[in-house]
């Protein structure tokens, strides 16, 4: 995985990030689970989330 400084930090994140819209929504919670926890297993270290994600459960 490659990764790149975020912005003027010192904080390293991959090129490529998780984004989390569908679960909790199109993607039971069982599913979203096992796709974390790959993701972060692969080396992703980002999620993309927000409030909203998820039927409003997104930053739960």
């Amino acid at each position: 995985m490659k990764y790149r400084k975020l912005g003027n930090s010192e904080l390293e994140v991959p090129i490529i990030t998780l984004g989390a819209l569908n679960f909790g929504s199109f993607c039971d919670e069982e599913k979203s689970i096992e796709t974390i926890k790959a993701a972060i297993d692969n080396g992703v270290n980002c999620i993309d989330t927000a409030p909203t994600y998820g039927g409003m459960r997104g930053n739960s």
